[in-house]
This record gives structure tokens, sequence and C-alpha cells, in this order.
């Protein structure tokens, strides 16, 4: 078994007040872009006896083994790239203070209509690491993913939230 958050090669949201803020899409900067530089990789983590897995832009999904093989599979959703949205000013539940900006993918259509929440925060070490798992409600997830991406997407959102709404002057 993998280290909980370590990636391994493969081809193939927390409880909190959350403010959205204008589509991914709006901001001028494709942070699904950005995210697909890891495409390829995916990540694990452990809890209890359940593995998490992340594949992003691809699927997440719930697994336990039995002896050398997957015993039940659940899959937690695919990647459903029109859902990519930024969001300012995520606290509480598996944020541990405030965070100013997330960039957050959706998977969706997973076994018996589960759906995921894949939460992107800055980290700052130069490593990617899947950090927590939550299901607040049943079938519905949120992953919180670090990696130096987020650092790079929260410098591109927080210049666009800096601008003022068009038409206002500044």
């Amino acid at each position: 078994d993998p280290a909980p958050g370590t990636a391994t090669a493969a081809a193939a949201g927390g409880r909190g007040v959350v403010a959205e803020s204008e589509e991914a899409a709006a901001t001028g900067d494709d942070g699904a872009a950005r995210i697909r530089a890891i495409q390829g990789t995916c990540f694990f983590m452990r809890v209890g006896y359940w593995t998490y897995e992340f594949c992003p832009q691809q699927h997440v999904r719930q697994f336990r083994k039995d002896g050398n093989r997957v015993g039940v599979e659940f899959a937690l959703g695919f990647c459903d790239r029109l859902s990519d949205k930024v969001t300012l000013g995520v606290r509480g539940g598996l944020e541990k203070g405030f965070v100013p900006h997330t960039f957050a993918q959706t998977y969706t259509n997973g076994t018996a209509n589960r759906k995921t929440q894949v939460r992107v925060k800055c980290s700052p070490k130069n490593e990617h690491s899947l950090i927590a798992v939550d299901e607040p409600s049943p079938h519905e997830y949120v992953f919180l993913f670090s990696s130096p991406l987020g650092c790079e997407l929260s410098c591109a959102y927080a210049a666009v939230a800096a601008r003022p709404p068009a038409g206002e002057a500044s």
C-alpha cells in the first residue's frame, strides 16, 4: 500500500463556510490546465480500512483491500470539467484556519450517484499530497489536495479578485 498522501504512477468539502465567486473560466486563467501537469499520477490516502485514490482530471475512488487484491470498491466520481470553480474564502471543516482562494474540481456520476469535490490548496513545499478526506453527507465527499500548483492558482485568482468589477473605477 502507498503511504498516506503519496503519489504513484498510474495510467488510467469539508464542512465549511464557502463564499463562491466567478467560475474559473471567467478568470482568464484555466486552473484545470495547471492541474493537467500532474495528470497520469494518482494520489492515495488511507483512512481506517478504506483507501482513497485521487487521479487528477480522471477519477476518484474508495476501496478496501482483501489481501493483495481490491475487495470492495466505490467510484466516487469522474471528472466533470464544466464544474471547475474558484472559491474565495474557505473556513472550517477540512480547512484549518482561513484559505483565501481555492480551486475546486467536481467529480460526478460515481457508484450510486456519489460525487466528490477536490479542493486544491497551496503547498509551501514542492510536493503534491492528498491530505484530508471527508464525507459531510452520504455519498458526498470532499478531498483536500495540497500542491504547489495551488500556490500558482491562488496568486492568479488573487489578482482577479483584487480587480474592481467591470464598469467600476478603481
